[in-house]
């Protein structure tokens, strides 16, 4: 700031007040840069899984049973046929997702009783078919839960502004502090990719909602009993 500033005379308090707005403006602009990245790893995994499925279904899956008769065609009787490395893959792949297939059905189920309680107390009836409409409601995720914890996303941004300080002061460009700057990059792409994982993955996902719904829950307090009509001694036979 001291050599941009140079021509325009200003004193040091001046200065001073320029450099802490511009490290403002900057900071600000490497968290959004942190926000995108989340955002752009959780919309990239969210189609890697959908796509990886589809391909898993469609194309893999029926290439494996193809290959597993080739081959026990051409084993002789009485010998134990052997599945080949890539069938095996493919199979434990697919009981990998009927497995979660199952668990997702499980955690929707468990998530619907606990929103059925929840709207219970303010006189809904929640039936099964606004089940997409009512998951956006009730135990949607928190922004902690979509863009991971507030300091956690500082130190990740101080990482690439460290960098870029790197370029603009040379005396920085030292091994020890390049090697922080990229530890703290590191840890917060792992962060955001744990963060994805959750967000991305149906049957976490549902873990997710299932245990918001169920807090929201426990937060609205038992039901109010009904207020006790008072018995006169008049009306009482």
């Amino acid at each position: 700031m001291r050599h941009l500033l140079a021509g325009a005379g200003l004193e040091r308090p001046i200065e001073l007040l320029f450099a802490l707005l511009f490290a403002f403006i900057f900071g600000a602009a490497c968290v959004i840069w942190v926000r995108m990245l989340n955002a752009f790893v959780r919309i990239a995994l969210f189609q890697f899984r959908k796509k990886w499925g589809d391909l898993l279904e469609h194309s893999l899956l029926p290439w494996a049973n193809s290959r597993e008769v080739k081959v026990n065609q051409k084993i002789t009787s009485g010998v134990r046929p052997r599945r080949p490395m890539a069938v095996r893959f493919i199979r434990r792949q697919w009981a990998r997702k009927i497995k979660k297939q199952e668990e997702n059905g499980r955690l929707r189920a468990a998530w619907f009783e606990a929103a059925s309680a929840t709207l219970k107390r303010y006189g809904v009836e929640f039936r099964e078919e606004g089940l997409h409409g009512w998951s956006c409601a009730l135990g949607k995720f928190t922004p902690e839960q979509q863009r991971g914890n507030t300091f956690t996303s500082a130190l990740h941004g101080a990482g690439w502004a460290g960098l870029v300080a790197t370029l603009c002061a040379p005396p920085l460009n030292v091994p020890g502090f390049r090697y922080l700057c990229f530890f703290l990059i590191m840890a917060g792409l792992l962060h955001i990719l744990s963060l994805a994982s959750w967000t991305t993955d149906p049957a976490l996902s549902w873990v997710l909602v299932l245990r918001n719904t169920w807090d929201e829950h426990v937060k609205s307090g038992p039901l109010s009993a009904p207020p006790r009509s008072e018995v006169r001694a008049s009306d009482v036979p």
